[in-house]
């Protein structure tokens, strides 16, 4: 008991949270005028030693936005109150390589604004107009694994990721997109469930480099789509059935950031294979797979009396489409 009560006091930890709340006023009519989003996380942050750490971390969510949307379908208490895990991870790093084990959270790219090449994470994507995107990042349980090099003035990483357990994307109400289409039916989704532990899993790695300047980041996953495609179930006078599924799809692409005086260059470019979207053809609720290109290349200013800018300019194509 002695020599274990020494080895922790030579623990050291950090403690910290927050606690927010967020209205809204919606613009249509609808029975109830005001949104609100309500967030909470607390975190500890443990460092047993100078190369091995721990993070813990809760939080909590409450938002009325599916409720206030849902006119429909029935929005259950989960979806408009949650209480979960955050980042919780183990970390172990030395001069040449690190490695995190736990949920967490890890954004590729360069870019700001439209960040293409931020694949990994799912997002609570009922929170565009609340959050920005790392507030909507939701943790995914990954081994992630990196190495350095060094060789003169060129500076760089391998990084491989795996993940045993794929997780979706919170969405918006089925409501939103083809509520208008079906007015006098009730809708109920039949969401697919996140895969159990190592029944599935997912895989990828980035390479990245560093020369006079110059980041260059070459990447690739394969993984479950983090948002849904929609198929109609069943359907009769008073109701319709949607069921929800998740295919697997591959990312690739590239990144880089380029100083220019005071000025900033940066582009990301993802393609992603099979990707399956929906279409509504005579009513019929529809979908098709294809592949994406996006791209964006942006420019970042210098800060000048504590104001900066960026200019940005994104493209998204399909490299087959359909007319609705």
């Amino acid at each position: 008991m002695f020599a274990a009560n020494s080895v922790a006091e030579a623990w050291t930890y950090q403690t910290r949270g927050y606690l927010s709340t967020k209205v809204t006023s919606y613009t249509e009519g609808k029975e109830r005028n005001m949104g609100q989003l309500s967030k909470a996380q607390l975190e500890q942050i443990t460092d047993f030693q100078s190369n091995l750490s721990s993070l813990i971390q809760l939080r909590w969510t409450s938002s009325s936005l599916d409720f206030d949307l849902s006119k429909k379908s029935k929005s259950s208490k989960k979806e408009n109150f949650s209480v979960y895990l955050g980042e919780n991870y183990l970390k172990y790093k030395s001069e040449n390589w690190v490695a995190q084990l736990g949920y967490q959270e890890v954004v590729w790219g360069e870019a700001f604004g439209f960040n293409y090449a931020d694949i990994i994470n799912p997002k609570d994507l009922k929170q565009t107009f609340f959050s920005d995107t790392p507030e909507s990042r939701l943790p995914l349980l990954l081994a992630n694994i990196k190495t350095f090099f060094s060789i003169g003035d060129l500076s760089g990483s391998f990084q491989l990721l795996y993940s045993p357990e794929p997780s979706f994307s919170k969405t918006l109400p089925i409501d939103v997109y083809v509520g208008n289409l079906f007015p006098d039916q009730t809708l109920s989704l039949i969401k697919e469930k996140n895969p159990n532990i190592f029944e599935t899993s997912e895989v990828g790695g980035k390479f990245s480099a560093s020369y006079n300047g110059l980041d260059l980041g070459f990447f690739t996953y394969s993984y479950l789509d983090r948002e849904p495609t929609y198929s109609l179930l069943s359907a009769n006078i008073n109701s319709l059935t949607i069921n929800e599924t998740h295919n697997r799809i591959r990312s690739s692409g590239f990144s880089f950031a380029k100083t220019l005086s005071d000025y900033v260059l940066r582009s990301d470019v993802v393609y992603t294979q099979d990707k399956t979207y929906n279409y509504i053809l005579n009513s019929q609720l529809k979908n098709f797979s294809t592949n994406s290109l996006n791209s964006l290349i942006s420019l970042d200013s210098p800060t000048y009396n504590n104001f900066s800018g960026v200019l940005v300019f994104a493209i998204s194509s399909l490299s087959s489409n359909m007319p609705n």
